[in-house]
């Protein structure tokens, strides 16, 4: 215990004393960056117009979300329809090429052609087929024919001329109607002529499936 008279000359060697260490008396605390906490509370805060653009923004990502889901349904449901439609197609194919075969000149339309009618994308897919296998068949006669003459809508025109030239026949006039139904095309040559008209079969076929018309006396008053 220091004593009130104590002096340096006083010291005990060997004993610490606490003017021996240099003690800063200042509190020196690190000073916080100071918040103003009602200044970010009204940061977070949304007006009227920001809660309307929310709302908007949500209600246009669920439509957007609704409008995929029945997109890819629609596109389930097509391709199940055409699947079946394609395996109908093909069995019926094969009777219309034998007919073809027997060297028939005048070949009208069959139910190939209103079905591809119903269905564009099989239309694309099986009408080049179609017009190939009918002229292959043809080719003989068209080989002969003084002048041939093709009517059709501007793909099929420029299809039925290029398959033609490539086999040799080059007498050709092209005639162009783009009122005709894509997939439709006529060919004429002096002494006979094969045509395809799916879209007036497509109209009969569906005016088929029609439900039948309720007889007056069934009908209810």
């Amino acid at each position: 215990m220091i004593g009130a008279g104590f002096s340096r000359n006083g010291r005990v060697e060997g004993v610490l004393y606490a003017e021996d260490f240099s003690i800063d008396n200042k509190n020196e605390h690190q000073e916080l960056e100071t918040v103003n906490i009602e200044e970010e509370i009204e940061k977070c805060i949304f007006n009227e117009d920001d809660l309307l653009k929310a709302r908007q923004q949500g209600i246009l990502e669920g439509l957007e979300k609704s409008k995929i889901l029945l997109e890819e349904e629609r596109k389930k449901w097509e391709s199940s329809i055409e699947k079946e439609t394609s395996i109908f197609l093909e069995k019926i194919s094969l009777s219309v090429e034998s007919i073809i075969g027997e060297n028939i000149k005048h070949v009208s339309s069959t139910i190939i052609s209103s079905i591809v009618a119903l269905f564009p994308s099989r239309l694309n897919a099986y009408g080049t087929i179609e017009i190939s296998n009918l002229v292959s068949h043809l080719m003989p006669i068209l080989k002969r024919a003084t002048h041939i003459s093709v009517t059709a809508a501007e793909n099929e025109v420029g299809q039925i001329e290029k398959f033609c030239r490539s086999s040799g026949v080059t007498n050709i006039e092209c005639i162009l109607r783009e009122d005709m139904a894509p997939g439709d095309f006529q060919i004429s040559w002096p002494d006979g002529m094969a045509f395809r008209l799916g879209e007036e079969l497509s109209a009969a076929l569906l005016n088929s499936l029609l439900p039948l018309p309720v007889p007056k006396n069934l009908q209810q008053s």
